[in-house]
């Protein structure tokens, strides 16, 4: 079996779930957001609030659900030296997926690192601070020459927006010409004018599969001068968009056509990475040969399974639902 191989940002989360959204008002953030601060708020966070360790970041999560289902996985990002780095590479261990990159040595700076507020309703809140995770090298990518030749899909995040990082990303398709490009717009929101449409202009010229949710794809499409997703999809009809909309499933649009998919019913714990899941279930899905329907359909079923828990990541190995 081909991998599929990730590429993006490296973190790792400090999950607390909390009685009530009050706590969220003392940081001065609003429930269901996500704000960049201080490493040291993040440490006082810790050193406060009992939580757990879970290793995270978007596509590192979608890498851990195709491992768990029985897919070849591999990453590439950075972590430091530190504890959460550690946690980070021993999760990817344990979960078999495939992570060569060394570890930045220089002390003045941490890995990646998430803490999210889980309240009671479910939602999360998130204060997070990047560390190294923009610090990828070419050795990286040499580390990586292996699992990149032999991979059919190539799933890149922030990094397929980020001009920081251009030339890494060209050096990781120049290791996989035939993969397919999927990213994510997770974050797009935070765009506007010009800078939307040139980012919207660049990803969907990169990428042959787009995940987003509702509000992530109406700005998208807005960006690219189209009144929604249908009409995007009549456009750009080689590209697959799945757009996830919460609690009742995923529409996949490809070639103008919108295929419904609905979700698996569920008792809500975490809705952490749920995307994140549905992204990596569907990506196993087509790497096995499913078609749009069943991929979506496993996607779906990855989603249900990890809203039922704490932490964006699959604890046991996950079982296809019966297509």
């Amino acid at each position: 079996m081909a991998y599929i191989t990730g590429f993006c940002r490296a973190y790792t989360d400090y999950i607390i779930p909390i009685d009530s959204d009050d706590v969220l008002r003392e940081f001065g953030v609003e429930k269901n957001t996500s704000s960049m601060v201080d490493m040291n708020v993040l440490k006082g966070c810790i050193e406060r609030f009992n939580g757990e360790f879970v290793a995270g970041g978007p596509v590192a999560n979608s890498m851990a659900v195709i491992s768990a289902l029985g897919g070849q996985a591999a990453f590439i990002g950075k972590i430091a030296d530190d504890e959460a780095g550690r946690f980070f590479q021993d999760a990817f261990d344990k979960a078999s997926v495939v992570f060569k990159s060394k570890p930045y040595l220089k002390k003045d700076v941490g890995s990646g690192l998430c803490v999210i507020f889980i309240s009671p309703d479910g939602s999360r809140t998130m204060l997070f601070n990047r560390g190294v995770v923009d610090n990828i090298l070419k050795s990286d990518v040499i580390e990586a020459e292996d699992f990149l030749q032999d991979s059919n899909i190539l799933f890149a995040g922030f990094p397929a927006r980020d001009g920081s990082v251009d030339a890494v990303f060209n050096e990781i398709r120049a290791l996989a010409p035939n993969a397919k490009v999927a990213t994510s717009l997770q974050a797009f929101d935070n765009l506007s004018g010009d800078i939307a449409m040139l980012t919207a202009k660049l990803l969907v010229g990169r990428a042959s599969i787009v995940f987003g949710n509702e509000y992530e794809f109406f700005l998208f499409a807005k960006a690219l001068g189209y009144r929604d997703l249908k009409e995007l999809s009549k456009s750009y009809s080689e590209k697959i968009f799945c757009n996830t909309i919460g609690e009742k499933g995923v529409l996949v649009a490809h070639d103008g056509y919108l295929h419904e998919t609905s979700s698996y019913p569920t008792n809500v714990i975490d809705t952490t990475g749920a995307g994140d899941a549905f992204a990596g279930g569907f990506l196993y899905g087509l790497n096995v040969g499913k078609n749009l329907e069943e991929a979506s359909k496993i996607g779906a079923y990855c989603a249900s399974q990890i809203i039922g828990q704490y932490g964006a990541r699959p604890k046991t190995s996950l079982c296809m639902p019966e297509l």
